[in-house]
Formats: C-alpha cells, sequence, structure tokens
C-alpha cells in the first residue's frame, strides 16, 4: 500500500515537472523575435568536407554532398538537363569556345622570347597570324610565307627591329599584347578591321609610349571613346585614324581632348568644321 502511494506521487512529481519545463520552453519562445535566425538558437550543423579531389582551386571545399568525380557522361547530362537549350545558347556556347581558343592561341611563350628576341619573337607571333611586319631599314612587307622561305631567322640575330605592323583583319585580343613587349623600334600600328580590339587593348599601348608614331583603329566595332582617350600616353603620337567606329560618341569632343593632353597628334576621320559640333561646341563653352 506504502509503494502504491510513493508510484503515485512520483508520477505527479515527473508530471508536474514536465509541464513547468513546457511552460518555460513556450514562454522562451515566445520571447524571439519574428524571423528570428535558425544559426542563433545554438545547434551545431554538421557539414561534410568533400576531398581535395573533388572542388577546384577557386571552389570551396564545403558541400552537403560529395561532388562526384568528372565524367564527360555526367556533364553532358548536367548541361543538357540545365535548361531548354535554343539555337542563340549552341551559337553562343560556340563562341565561347572559339574566343577561349583564340586566347590560348596568343599566349605569351617564354622560349619564343628567349630564343628570337624580343623584335623577331613579336615578328613570328604576328606574321602567324595573318599579319604583316617591316623593318628598319627595309621597305618590304614581310608575312607567314616570308618565314617559311626563310627570308625571316628563326634564331635571335642582331639588325632586325620591328618598325611596323600591320595586323588588318587578325584576331589580334588583349592577351595577345604580352608579345609585343620591348618593340622599342615601332613607329606605326595598324589595327584596322580587328574584330577584337577594344578600349583594354588601346589601353595597353603604352608600351609603346617612347616610339610610336602612328596607330589606325579603322573598322574596330568595340572601340569606344574610352579607348580613344587611352591614347594620351603615346608622347610622339602624330597620326590617330578612326574612322568607321559606330560605338564612338562625341567624337570630335574626345579628339579635342586627346589633342590637348597630345598636342602632335593629327586626328583622321574627324569632321572638326561640322557645323552641328560647332554649334555644341558653343553651347559647351558658354
Amino acid at each position: 500500500m506504502v509503494f502504491i502511494l510513493l508510484l503515485n506521487q512520483l508520477k505527479k512529481f515527473i508530471k508536474d515537472r514536465m509541464l513547468k519545463l513546457r511552460a518555460i520552453k513556450f514562454c522562451k519562445a515566445i520571447s524571439k523575435p519574428w524571423g528570428y535566425p535558425s544559426y542563433s538558437s545554438g545547434r551545431q550543423i554538421k557539414v561534410h568536407i568533400s576531398r581535395k579531389e573533388h572542388y577546384n582551386d577557386d571552389e570551396t571545399p564545403y558541400y552537403s554532398k560529395p561532388k562526384p568525380r568528372e565524367s564527360w557522361v555526367t556533364n553532358f547530362y548536367a548541361v543538357v538537363q540545365r535548361r531548354n537549350w535554343t539555337m542563340h545558347d549552341v551559337d553562343q556556347w560556340f563562341k565561347r569556345r572559339a574566343m577561349r581558343e583564340i586566347i590560348a592561341d596568343q599566349r605569351f611563350v617564354p622560349e619564343r622570347f628567349l630564343n628570337l628576341g624580343p623584335n623577331l619573337a613579336a615578328a613570328h607571333f604576328i606574321t602567324g597570324r595573318g599579319g604583316k611586319v617591316k623593318f628598319v631599314g627595309n621597305d618590304k612587307w614581310y608575312s607567314y610565307a616570308d618565314i617559311k622561305k626563310g627570308y625571316i631567322p628563326s634564331i635571335d640575330t642582331p639588325g632586325f627591329y620591328v618598325e611596323e605592323i600591320d595586323a588588318t583583319d587578325t584576331p589580334l585580343c588583349y592577351e595577345g599584347f604580352e608579345n609585343l613587349y620591348n618593340l622599342r623600334a615601332l613607329k606605326k600600328l595598324i589595327l584596322r578591321e580587328c574584330f577584337l580590339i577594344d578600349d583594354w587593348c588601346l589601353h595597353r599601348t603604352h608600351i609603346f609610349k617612347n616610339s610610336l608614331q602612328f596607330i589606325d583603329v579603322t573598322g574596330c566595332p568595340k572601340v569606344t571613346e574610352r579607348g580613344i582617350i587611352c591614347l594620351h600616353p603615346l608622347r610622339n603620337l602624330e597620326t590617330l585614324v578612326i574612322e568607321d567606329n559606330p560605338n564612338i560618341q562625341n567624337k570630335e569632343l574626345v579628339c579635342l581632348l586627346l589633342q590637348e593632353l597630345a598636342p602632335k597628334c593629327n586626328v583622321i576621320g574627324v569632321d572638326f568644321e561640322d557645323p552641328v559640333f560647332l554649334k555644341r561646341l558653343e553651347n559647351y563653352m558658354t
């Protein structure tokens, strides 16, 4: 009989204790503001750390699940299942792939630079991509065919200094300028119809600031007024040709500013006598 009474009292004590704990927990819950962040509740979240070979250097090693091993089957399935592909997406994919190939083709090759020197290395680079070069004291334009015939040396030979470069209609891009350093005799740079030449490329022409006298960017669709004003470090620039550049806004005003920074520069392709421009200039000055 006594045992039954003790057991009932123990049950009642446990029940009261549980009710108190629930009440305390409820009071704490309602005292939290709306939108209380879950990470502040003190719970520890288990995070899986993938192995090193499962992620790239620019990715974090923390994943909820391990990254599967690289496979062309899984990659192809992931690309196909990503979204509904259209012909525009396919065209953009091929363009990005072609651009990656162009950049890889124009990377700087230290072995070529060491074996040929800066001038012959630049000559081989430009002619190998469809351009032409002219050396100091020689009026002949050399192309890739002349390299095959042996007219341009394949080893470092003194006396060959690049004076003019004609990269008309070539895929020369920003990365390609890495191969044109130390051309101290370069005076003329022709970049006509180069569809990859942009403002960043023109900004990189500062490597020729002590020698370049002529630059032609006719027909470069990616060149804007920002790229034109980036030519001001060229101390000896005498001629700038900008014709058929539709993305250059306020061409006349930009060229006037460039001429203030480089007084020797003569701009071809800009009509400073245009009545519309003179009217705008008058309104601007007033």
